[in-house]
């Protein structure tokens, strides 16, 4: 049972470490998307 509990709280550790992960990754490359332009290439 003890191994269970491990790989619960392992998931849902990674889990919220790969969301928070992505969300700084997503803000701090928030301003690269300036670089991209709206118009559609001709």
């Amino acid at each position: 049972m003890q191994v269970r509990e491990l790989l619960t709280v392992l998931y849902f550790f990674l889990t919220i470490y790969s969301f928070s992960g992505g969300a700084v990754h997503g803000i701090a490359n928030y301003s690269a998307w300036k670089l991209v332009g709206a118009q559609p290439p001709n």
